[in-house]
């Protein structure tokens, strides 16, 4: 990666670089690098639906995981570009999803489901998202059951909501600072993630 940031002082037009450098770097975790990146590459190339979807998701790494403002901006543009883009589509979805704007939700992750390839690990990843988003935007489940799994003891003791797939226990509390500002009727979002390489909620 080193030797590439290199190269690419040399020759600051190839945005080919430009964007396996910034891609580099946000598997690296390194996010900063990654944008001033990406930066170059979009300047580059504007055209690029799945360059602006990557780096709509590294400013949102940057923004605390919101997609609010850029980020959509940019999905939105690339899905202009490529209206049947996977990831642009998952992101979008997952924006709605936030703003409780389930039926948007629906349409972005149901057009992942109508021309994704099934065994593609991010269409699988939103399957089950998409039934959540059907039952709270009101609509009938369209989409065939996922395959059983082997439950852990944990599944097996799970409480009646999360009996219909894999769950996760815990516990959330908050910091006696900002209890101190939160109200009974406040909202909490909890998003679980794949624990290697989990960019995408689950």
């Amino acid at each position: 990666v080193e030797q590439l940031a290199e190269r690419m002082k040399q020759n600051p037009g190839d945005a080919d670089g430009w964007a396996m450098l910034a891609r580099s770097y946000s598997v690296m975790e390194r996010n900063e690098d990654a944008l001033a990146a990406y930066q170059k590459a979009v300047a580059l190339r504007q055209d690029d639906a799945g360059l602006l979807v990557d780096y709509a998701d590294a400013l949102a790494v940057k923004n605390q995981h919101s997609l609010q403002g850029e980020p959509m901006a940019l999905i939105t543009k690339a899905l202009k570009l490529n209206p049947d883009h996977i990831k642009g589509l998952a992101l979008a979805g997952t924006d709605a999803f936030v703003r409780k704007d389930f039926a948007q939700a629906v349409k972005y992750w149901g057009r992942i489901e109508a021309v994704g390839p099934p065994d593609n690990m991010l269409v699988q990843r939103v399957s089950s998202s998409l039934q959540e988003a059907r039952k709270l935007a009101g609509l009938s489940a369209q989409a065939a059951p996922a395959a059983p799994q082997a439950k852990s003891q944990d599944q097996t003791n799970a409480s009646p909501i999360a009996a219909g797939g894999p769950s996760v226990r815990g516990t959330v509390s908050l910091s006696p600072e900002l209890r101190a500002q939160a109200s009974p009727d406040d909202t909490v979002f909890i998003f679980a993630k794949a624990a290697v390489n989990g960019r995408m909620p689950l």
